[in-house]
């Protein structure tokens, strides 16, 4: 038996009865919050580009592009549907994939369950069975491969959307097996493009590459069956280590999935708590420095001290913390090109300082004019397991991005998903998504 194999057995033999209600919960919630940023993020240059070229090559077939009345294929609603989820940051995160799950799984569970009329207990398990085995890729391929520049929602999202979409089609063992070869040949992305609009593409070329594998696999093309482990396979070419699965435990409720507060880099949050906590005491301070001591590990990552554009505003620690303090929030606005671009924001950059420190826990030190000084520690960033947004931040932040593209039909999205498992068929959700009146 080989890690693919296994993998296959693994996720075929996934079913929702087996699944503690919590990780349904979790599932769900992941659901509503990713439809609620990609919603948000329809504005975005890059999703309009995508948009547009979808619908330059078609503008008929079976699946929906969501807030939108373009039908396509399902793999092109998968591009457009995971580029908009992806487009401002704002998409969850977790760690046992070191990326963002949901903005490339649900686009291809929900375009391949519309094409085909799939229940949404199909959908829901196909969504569970593509969570898990991304977190078993993130194991074999772990640290290194992101460290190597590797980005891993683009290269183990087109494996797990292939899980996703090779579910939905009912593809037998061997099949899938030979899906997840065809994925393996279509894992790309490099995080050199962070602070790019080729970013958030990541994450709908992964969506549309999943489906595309299965869709072929489908029809009787053929891989190897160990693609994943074997010579020259995934953990060979991509710096991955460790070919065993993961313990039984659930990677949706260990380590779970972290819902972000701020449509930025994952990496920042930590100082914007701890900024923000800051500034709500001294809500009059000026502050003339702001020192932040940040995990060694982010500074790969976040990598624009000066950022010229809003895009690259999300990938810089220096402008998440000025911004945090100048506006006393972050929001979707926070990242404008206008915003990064403001006078105020450049005057207080050129005092804002980074130290290395540990990657446990961060913190802010801000002195004021005067002398005086303050300080916050963070080692759990808002929206994590530990520190959960409430159900009404979480319900504001889908209908915050939801209500502009769908109108009044955006308040029935949040039942529509909590009855999920019970939907005949994923189009009654899917319909919710057309835009509004």
């Amino acid at each position: 038996m080989g890690f693919t194999r296994d993998l296959v057995e693994r996720v075929s033999a996934l079913h929702l009865d087996g699944v503690p209600s919590g990780a349904l919960d979790v599932g769900k919630a992941s659901l509503l919050d990713t439809l609620g940023v990609a919603l948000a993020g329809r504005g975005e240059r890059v999703v309009r580009a995508v948009e547009g070229f979808v619908a330059d090559e078609s503008t008929a077939g079976s699946a929906g592009i969501w807030g939108s009345v373009l039908r396509t294929s399902s793999s092109r609603a998968a591009l457009v549907n995971g580029t908009a989820a992806h487009a401002l940051d704002y998409d969850d995160v977790c760690w046992a994939m070191n990326a963002h799950p949901s903005a490339v799984l649900w686009p291809a569970a929900l375009a391949v369950g519309e094409s085909i009329g799939a229940t949404g207990k199909d959908v829901l398990a196909s969504y569970i069975a593509g969570f898990e085995a991304a977190a078993d890729l993130g194991t074999a391929l772990g640290i290194d491969h992101y460290a190597a520049g590797f980005h891993p929602t683009a290269t183990i999202g087109t494996l797990a959307a292939t899980v996703v979409a090779g579910r939905l089609l009912r593809l037998d063992q061997r099949a899938l097996e030979c899906a997840i070869g065809i994925a393996c040949s279509e894992v790309s992305g490099s995080r050199i493009n962070f602070g790019t609009d080729t970013k958030p593409l990541h994450a709908g070329l992964a969506a549309q590459a999943g489906i595309v594998a299965a869709s072929l696999a489908a029809r009787g093309v053929t891989a190897r069956e160990n693609a994943i482990e074997g010579p020259m396979g995934l953990v060979e070419l991509y710096r991955g280590k460790n070919v065993r699965l993961r313990a039984r435990e659930l990677a949706l409720l260990e380590p779970g999935i972290e819902v972000k507060p701020y449509p930025c880099c994952r990496f920042t949050h930590r100082i914007i708590d701890a900024t923000l906590a800051i500034r709500s005491r001294h809500l009059s301070g000026s502050a003339e420095s702001i020192e932040c001591t940040v995990d060694p590990f982010s500074l790969s990552i976040v990598k624009y001290p000066r950022p010229s554009n809003g895009l690259e505003g999300k990938f810089s620690m220096e402008y998440a913390a000025a911004a945090a303090w100048l506006d006393g929030r972050v929001g979707v606005d926070t990242f404008s090109d206008e915003r990064v671009g403001r006078n105020d924001v450049a005057s207080l950059l050129e005092r804002v300082t980074i130290v290395q420190g540990s990657k446990d826990a961060e913190t802010v030190r801000v002195r004021f004019v005067g002398g005086r000084g303050d300080e916050e520690t963070v080692d759990v960033a808002k929206g994590s397991p530990a520190r959960p947004l409430t159900r009404e931040e979480s319900l504001a932040k889908f209908i915050g991005g939801a209500v502009p593209a769908l109108g009044d039909r955006a308040s029935r999205v949040p039942d529509a998903v909590q009855r999920l498992e019970t939907l005949t068929s994923i189009r009654e959700l899917c319909d919710l998504l057309l835009p509004g009146q």
